[in-house]
């Protein structure tokens, strides 16, 4: 019976075959006296031949068209002691514990020749003989063993595959071959092929099948040794836990059966390993790519520490094959423009080649553990990066403890929005930035919407997965203390907006050095930092990429606005004043709810008046009660006023000894005329539909009446400036007038009633 049978016929059917390994010979545990090889439900690519076992040949699994010659298999011996401890003890010949095994091509066999009368064995002992390719230390490379008794006496013909009892003749010559077909590494229902090269010479790997999958690694110089990989169509297709990005039809990876210490060796960091990933069967593809972006999809590297990588395009693929006339392939528009991605070869290079770079890199997300199998996986995926919706969402000062409603947008290169793309919020901790940045620890992002999108919410962070508009929305809660807070949007793979894509590649940013989602051209630019042209091969995404997000909760009434006031209510501007509504009258006899905002910082009171509508003459005086005596006093010598007309601009006055007994709303002398200034800043703007007025004076300027005599200050100097601090009380009442007309006057909360405040 052919395995080969069990292949999937298409890209679709690659993708949905049950995922799994192909049988194994028991690894070492509590030692049997056994064989294990295809005959013998062992590998089914692995046979042992005389005079170990019985000729294989005429066995199910046996495929007489499969030989792989391309491999380095050696033999390993081990003294058996059953059945008493189960241990195996290497046996060697001048400390040497491996022994390659020689090609036999004309017969499609290996062969290892073994002289026993070389090592020191037992008359009546029992031996274990072992087959490996790769490295011992890594599961999966040792392909099958079979346990030999030696004894004096002459060896027996030829042992058999269901006798598990072997002996031979301890002196003689034991001829150990074995034959390894092409699946010896592969899962039984997936594409593959294993070499074993030391690099001395180019080497390519090659997967057959209806889709073209080619490994190219070039000559390496100095003694790396010989390592045997696999390359083949995944074993199991978890891209998706190791990349965000939304990712387009079969997977394939390189398993490395090596230890670190095979890639010891002097290497070429220029020496470019290509890998070919062509598949034409893109209407099988599920979910398929989008139409408008089929030709912006790049295949991708991904690392288990994280990361990825887009790789550039190298060379042209071989053509499709013909339509079928069963499927109709390519045979409409949508799929003809959906072939344009099969002409698309990548290239991979780093700081060393691609083998080199895999196993660094493999065996530290493993945390040094060298016992296992190195793997790097490639897949189609669509580059993206995220964005903000608003610029203004990236820097904002909002109440503590409130809920701002933030957005983000993932995008490809071109602006168009980027659907299944996964992207996970998270708040900050101090000092994860990777720089000094004090502040809170605000909730975790809640009340999630990902708009046309997929939700999933767990206690630590938030994860969106992107529909149609590629647009993410959270809620963030920020901590009720004042101070900063960092919330981040980003996923594995998605490069964020640190630098124009035709500026500087090395940016300065508190994340880290900026990584472009999509390779630079060499030529592009000539301060892209790119200095070869081997580094414009691929670009990795770092794991960690992310939109940056901070908002300063302050204490409600506690803020500073936008400088210069511009009589624009900005976004975020006033968020952390006080808001109060009041009554406004309009000159044509109606009435309308204003808006007042006041707060102020460590030096001055700001204010902010908002009207529905718009008058043709308009003014703003703010009347206070400087002391914070309250209303029972009514005006007194040195309270304070600002006043906006904004034909004539702001002024400053003081309530001087003849307008504290007046009941006149506009009296009061100019700070400038009596030894203080004009210290009133104020702006004004009413083209949008709405008047508004913006104000701000300082809280204390030491300003003093300090011309005396008649009609002047009187006898003595005395303050005519607001003069607060924190925790002190004080009071103001507003004149406001829309239009002409005394019914355009509004006095709130009423003529020397004053609102009574704290100034934080």
């Amino acid at each position: 019976m052919k395995r080969n049978a069990l292949l999937c016929l298409s890209a679709a059917l690659l993708v949905a075959c049950q995922d799994s390994e192909p049988t194994r010979p028991p690894e070492p545990g509590p030692i049997s006296f056994a064989i294990s090889d295809g005959a013998s439900g062992g590998n089914p690519d692995f046979f042992f031949f005389p005079p170990l076992a019985d000729d294989p040949s005429g066995h199910d699994d046996f495929d007489p068209d499969a030989f792989n010659e391309f491999l380095a298999p050696f033999v390993k011996f081990c003294h058996l002691d059953f059945p008493n401890t189960g241990d195996c003890t290497d046996l060697s010949v001048a400390e040497q514990v491996e022994f390659p095994m020689d090609l036999l091509a004309d017969r499609e066999l290996y062969r290892f020749i073994w002289h026993t009368s070389d090592f020191d064995l037992s008359d009546g002992e029992n031996y274990r003989i072992e087959v490996f390719v790769g490295s011992v230390e890594v599961p999966g490379s040792r392909l099958g063993f079979r346990d030999v008794t030696a004894l004096p006496g002459p060896p027996i013909a030829s042992c058999t595959s269901d006798d598990e009892f072997c002996q031979i003749n301890n002196g003689s010559t034991v001829p150990i071959k074995v034959r390894i077909e092409d699946r010896a590494f592969c899962p039984a229902d997936r594409n593959c092929q294993t070499k074993s090269t030391d690099f001395s010479t180019d080497t390519r790997w090659e997967i057959e099948g209806n889709s073209y999958y080619a490994l190219d690694v070039p000559t390496q110089p100095g003694e790396n040794g010989t390592v045997t990989i696999t390359f083949r169509e995944c074993a199991v297709d978890d891209v998706g836990t190791l990349i965000d990005l939304p990712t387009y039809g079969p997977c394939v990876e390189t398993d490395i059966l090596a230890t670190i210490s095979e890639f010891d060796g002097s290497v070429d960091p220029n020496a470019t390993a290509t890998i070919s990933f062509c598949d034409f069967l893109y209407q099988d593809w599920d979910p398929s790519p989008p139409a408008s972006q089929i030709n912006l999809i790049r295949l991708h590297s991904f690392h288990e520490d994280g990361s990825s990588e887009a790789l550039r395009e190298a060379a042209i693929c071989p053509p499709p094959p013909p339509p079928s006339p069963l499927s109709g392939l390519l045979a409409n528009p949508m799929l003809r423009l959906a072939s344009r991605i099969g002409d698309r070869v990548r290239s991979w290079i780093g700081v060393r080649p691609l083998i080199a770079s895999t196993a660094v890199q493999a065996l530290t997300s493993r945390g040094g553990d060298a016992e296992r199998t190195i793997r790097t996986k490639f897949k189609f995926a669509l580059p993206a990066k995220i964005d903000f919706v608003d610029p203004a969402d990236s820097s904002r000062i909002a109440p503590a403890g409130s809920t701002l409603g933030t957005r983000a947008v993932v995008t490809d290169i071109l602006g168009n929005p980027v659907a299944g793309a996964t992207v996970r919020w998270n708040v900050a901790a101090v000092g994860e930035l990777g720089a000094e940045v004090e502040g809170n620890v605000s909730a975790p992002p809640s009340s999630t919407s990902c708009v046309d999108g997929a939700t999933l919410s767990s206690t630590d962070d938030v994860v969106c997965t992107t529909g149609s508009s590629g647009t993410i929305e959270v809620d963030w809660k920020l901590a009720t203390d004042p101070g900063l807070n960092i919330l981040t949007g980003g996923g594995r793979g998605i490069a964020d907006p640190r630098e124009a894509f035709n500026g500087p590649r090395v940016a300065t940013y508190p994340l880290g050095a900026f990584d472009p989602f999509v390779p630079i051209a060499y030529t592009e630019k000539e301060n892209d930092g790119i200095e070869s042209p081997g580094e414009e091969l691929a670009e990795l995404i770092p794991d960690g990429t992310r939109l940056l997000f901070s908002a300063t909760g302050c204490e409600p009434g506690f803020g500073t606005p936008n400088s210069p006031l511009n009589g624009e209510i900005e976004p975020g501007e006033w968020d952390c004043a006080i808001q109060m509504t009041f009554p406004v009258n309009l000159s044509g006899g109606s009435t309308v709810d204003a808006t007042l905002y006041y707060m102020n910082d460590d030096t001055h009171f700001h204010l902010a008046v908002v009207v529905p509508g718009t008058g043709r003459v308009n003014a703003l005086r703010v009347e206070w009660d400087s002391n914070g005596s309250g209303n029972g006093d009514g005006r007194e010598p040195g309270d304070d006023v600002w006043e906006f007309e904004p034909e004539d601009g702001a002024a400053d006055k003081f309530i001087d000894e003849k307008c504290s007994d007046s009941g006149q709303s506009s009296c009061g002398k100019d700070d400038d005329g009596f030894g203080g200034f004009m210290d009133t800043d104020a702006a004004f703007d009413n083209s949008g539909g709405e008047t508004v007025y913006e104000m701000s004076h300082p809280l204390s300027t030491g300003d003093m009446c300090e011309v005396l005599g008649k009609n002047k200050c009187g006898d003595s100097e005395f303050p005519i400036d607001l003069n607060r601090s924190k925790d002190d009380p004080a009071g103001f009442f507003v004149t406001l007038r829309l239009g002409s007309g005394a019914q355009g006057n509004t006095q709130w909360p009423g003529f020397l009633d004053y609102l009574m405040i704290t100034i934080n």
